[in-house]
């Protein structure tokens, strides 16, 4: 029984010390596209996908140059969209620890900044149907 229990440790360390290395890499990033506005001091990325989520951007605390105070002076006209290169975070909402977690991305880079324009279905459908040319009497 003892060279059992010591044969499954053995086998689910490497399992348990991975999993752990993967909730700590930084290294892992993904493309998100979405809207980009502010909200008091923080910039929100609205995604462009069914639920529209929302992150708070943060700086990564891996890159060198810190994207997210480039993206802080730039003076966004609604709406604006944009590509982040980023890692999924989650962050307290509040100063306390038991407040809900939100989502973040810390940014790495970002491209493809369109003012006036939005990838959003919600606003694609409303400016089709605001058209007069749509909505003129036949």
């Amino acid at each position: 029984m003892k060279k059992l229990f010591i044969a499954l440790l053995i086998l689910c360390l490497p399992q348990i010390a991975a999993a752990q290395a993967a909730q700590e890499d930084h290294n892992s990033v993904d493309i998100f596209y979405g809207t980009i506005e502010k909200k008091g001091d923080k910039l929100i990325l609205k995604r462009c996908d069914i639920g529209s989520h929302e992150y708070i951007l943060l700086n990564s605390p891996v890159s060198k140059a810190p994207m997210l105070d480039k993206l802080q002076k730039y003076k966004f006209k609604n709406p604006t969209s944009i590509m982040i290169v980023g890692h999924y975070t989650e962050i307290n909402a509040g100063d306390e620890m038991s407040s809900p977690t939100v989502s973040a991305l810390e940014v790495f880079d970002y491209d493809e900044i369109q003012e006036g324009s939005s990838c959003h279905l919600v606003d694609a459908v409303s400016d089709t149907f605001s058209d007069p040319a749509i909505n003129k009497p036949h």
